[in-house]
């Protein structure tokens, strides 16, 4: 395992696993996400770095850090097993 991938840890409080690069979450966790979430997260992590360093970048940056939250949420409120 690579120092990088060492440092990376899944956004759901108590996951030890290292997310892809570039993912928020362990593919098990992310896979307990509602769609719409992961859609948010997605979307907002885009405009984020679309506009980044340009005006709006903080209103970007909150919003995507509000559906990161809410993606880790909606793990931590929903029991073990896939999508309702």
């Amino acid at each position: 395992m690579s120092v990088d991938a060492m440092k990376r840890r899944c956004a759901v409080s108590g996951c030890e696993t290292a997310p892809k690069r570039g993912h928020l979450m362990c593919l098990a966790h992310w896979r307990r996400v509602p769609r719409a979430e992961q859609a948010e997260v997605n979307d907002s992590w885009r405009a984020f770095m679309k506009g980044a360093g340009q005006e709006g970048s903080r209103e970007r940056l909150a919003r995507y850090r509000a559906a990161a939250k809410a993606a880790t949420d909606a793990v931590m409120e929903k029991p073990e097993g896939g999508r309702p």
